[in-house]
């Protein structure tokens, strides 16, 4: 009896020793992790459109870097053409793949990332504070409309990235082939417990002046935006 009871006394010093010999940075271990910026725009917004009804999206459809499990999203930077704009910043994880062309799975399953916010005219960058995560290798961020009075999103039809960019609300999901939106993000893996966010300085391309013409819908039957403008 009195030798297990040495045993478990040794057993228990070393274990004491081994934790008194830890450091704080030993037992809790921060691994610091560097945002992606993800944008198809080429910088240069030529003009601005919005959906024009009460609770459409105008959408971005993002690629996960094909190396990730998961991805979340840190920061939206949105170009608003006009004026000061509130709306609402939604996400949606799910997509179909239809005619040659991915769009959201579903014109109503968007969860909010900003349930209101507001800029003014230019680039913005909103801070995006939940815990949502996007596991398709295709997923979608989209600015929703509060009103039928816009916002006003910029509006890239000089060098651009082929079928990214669309609308949806009330039954409609187009996929635009001839424009990118002015929405980018930025992206980080899918954090565990201990991981943190290491900010960086990202290197955008900023606009050049637009030419302050907003464009207005008048069909909904094409995968051009200049058959939807007068």
């Amino acid at each position: 009896m009195k030798r297990i009871i040495v045993i478990v006394q040794v057993i228990t010093i070393v274990l004491l020793l081994a934790i008194v010999g830890c450091s704080d940075e030993d037992i809790n271990t921060e691994v610091k992790i560097e945002q992606t910026y993800l944008y198809y725009d080429d910088g240069s917004m030529e003009s601005g459109t919005s959906a024009g009804a009460l609770d459409y999206q105008i959408w971005t459809r993002f690629t996960k870097p094909s190396d990730w499990d998961a991805c979340r999203i840190t920061k939206v930077r949105i170009y608003v053409d006009e004026g000061s704009q509130s709306f609402a910043i939604v996400g949606q994880d799910d997509d179909q793949y239809n005619s040659g062309y991915y769009r959201p799975a579903s014109s109503v399953n968007w969860f909010n990332l900003d349930s209101s916010t507001s800029q003014s005219t230019g680039w913005h960058e909103h801070d995006i504070e939940n815990d949502n995560s996007f596991y398709n290798s295709q997923f979608f961020v989209a600015v929703e409309c509060l009103s039928s009075a816009g916002p006003y999103i910029g509006v890239d039809t000089g060098s651009y990235s082929t079928d990214r960019s669309g609308f949806c609300g009330d039954g409609y999901n187009v996929v635009f082939t001839d424009v990118d939106w002015g929405i980018r993000i930025y992206v980080v893996p899918a954090t565990r417990a201990g991981e943190i966010v290491e900010e960086s300085e990202g290197t955008w391309l900023e606009p050049e002046v637009i030419d302050n013409n907003s464009l207005e819908f008048k069909n909904m039957s094409s995968n051009k935006l200049s058959d939807y403008v007068e």
